[in-house]
Formats: C-alpha cells, structure tokens, sequence
C-alpha cells in the first residue's frame, strides 16, 4: 500500500500510510512517570542566586547559567505542583500569567522582543529535566526561517476558531498543533504585548487544546511553544509526544526525505471530534 507524501513547505513534507492509518493512544513504554524529589529537595524551589528576578507573585525567573544560547532565562513557579496540575499548565488564569511575565520579562531585560521563543516541556518524553514546572525564554542561536504559515494549509484539520485564531493540525510530528493569526486583519506578535484580551484569547484557545488532548490521549508528554521569531509571522505550537522517531525520521532533515507519520494529521482530527 503505497503511502500519501505532503508539502508542508520550505523543504519539509510528510509521508503517511501504509500499514499504520489509525490512532494509537498508548504510548507504552517511552512514556515514563514523573518521579519528584523528597519534601525539601528541589533544586528549582530552592533556587535562589544573584540573576534572581520576581515578575509577580508566586513566581520567579532566573538567567541560565548552562546554555549555548545568546539570551536564555527561566521562569518557574515558586514550588513543585502536582502532575495533574502540571499537565494542565495549571489551568488558563496560570497559563496566561506565565505568558504574562514572560513577555515582561523579555521587555525587562532585551532591547527589543522578537526574535524569542517561549516553551515548556511536559513529561520526560518532550525533555522535561526536572518535574518543577519551568518556562524557557531564549533567543534563536540563529535567524530563523520565514515560515509564513496561513490558515490555508491547515484548511482540512482545523479544530477550531477564535475571534483571532485558527487551531490547526499540521507539521511534521503526530497530531502536532499550530495556533495561528486569521489571515483577515492580521494580528501581530507585538499585538500581545500591549493588547490583554488579545494574549487572554490565545491563553483560551490554547489552554483548551491542552485539556482536549489531556482527555482523548490520557495525558500525553508535549511541548507547549509561544514562537515569537517576527512580528508578522508567529504562532504557538503544540506537540504531543505520541509516537517514537525512527531510522526515517533521523535520516530525513540531512537528506530532505518526508518525516513518517505514524497516522495522517486527518485521522487525528477524526479522533478527536469522536
């Protein structure tokens, strides 16, 4: 059964098919449990050092000591949470506040915001360290690339819509997540900055993306990512780790062969609205 090969643009596509068209919701073994320090000894709740900055209450950020980055802090909350309220980024009014401050923080300290990336890691399996919630705030070593990403692609896997937003499946991983500005009245990056309701909607949008796949796929380990690379070509991604990579998927960024899906981002969408 010959497989489906997609474009996604700048080089990238995805092949599909084969013998493994429906949705796995075991991720069985790669995805192991959370295991938290004694009551006492957190490194990230004890933390406490010189770049030590407290941007609200219950929470504080610090400069990377460790990264090869050009810009790179972390913002956490002042404990350990639980793991059911870590996966649910503590819920919108958390998610939003984290947002919050993480952008005051890059005012705070760049002359300028964009280009940052902002992204937490849930679970061992999407390269959460530590089971203390934490937030990176980093510069790109590089410029990134122009994505240019339109609602257009994602026309056949949209979840769903905001006054502002689309919520898309597409990308190169299972069930991957974009959240992008409409294309009618476009709204910018620096929108967010100085705009409340605007960064709350996003929250919104994302915030039930998150408890979405927390109920369909039984708390999957993911990737929440505010990409802030320009003002006009922007977006948030969700990836949730539901399949492992294998010999294709390594091969395929040194010689541009499509990255294997293990089910198409459709059968994903059928799922989900099941």
């Amino acid at each position: 059964m010959a497989g489906e090969i997609i474009e996604l643009g700048r080089g990238l596509t995805t092949l599909s098919g084969g013998t493994r068209t429906q949705v796995k919701t075991a991720r069985s073994p790669w995805q192991v449990a959370l295991k938290y320090p004694e009551p006492g000894k957190c490194g990230l709740c004890n933390k406490d050092d010189e770049s030590k900055y407290i941007p609200g209450p219950g929470w504080k950020s610090f400069q990377n000591a460790n990264t090869p980055y050009p810009y790179h802090r972390i913002l956490i909350p002042d404990t350990c949470w639980e793991e059911e309220k870590l996966r649910a980024l503590g819920g919108v009014e958390t998610l939003l506040t984290a947002w919050q401050y993480a952008i005051s923080e890059l005012k705070r300290t760049r002359p300028v915001v964009s280009p940052a990336w902002i992204f937490t890691h849930i679970g061992y399996g999407s390269g959460q360290n530590f089971p203390h919630h934490h937030w990176h705030i980093l510069e790109p070593a590089t410029g990134p690339e122009y994505l240019g990403l339109k609602s257009s692609k994602m026309q056949s896997t949209i979840i769903g819509e905001s006054a502002h937003f689309v919520t898309g499946l597409w990308g190169i991983k299972a069930a991957q997540v974009f959240i992008i500005p409409k294309s009618i009245n476009k709204t910018k990056a620096s929108d967010l900055f100085g705009e409340p309701s605007i960064l709350r909607e996003l929250a919104d949008e994302a915030s039930r993306l998150v408890e979405l796949f927390n109920l369909k796929f039984g708390n999957p380990d993911y990737c929440l990512a505010l990409d802030l690379s320009y003002d006009d070509d922007w977006f948030v991604q969700y990836t949730p780790i539901l399949n492992n990579w294998g010999g294709t998927e390594f091969l395929a960024p040194y010689r541009g062969t499509p990255y294997t899906l293990p089910w198409p981002h459709e059968k994903t969408l059928e799922f989900l609205k099941s």
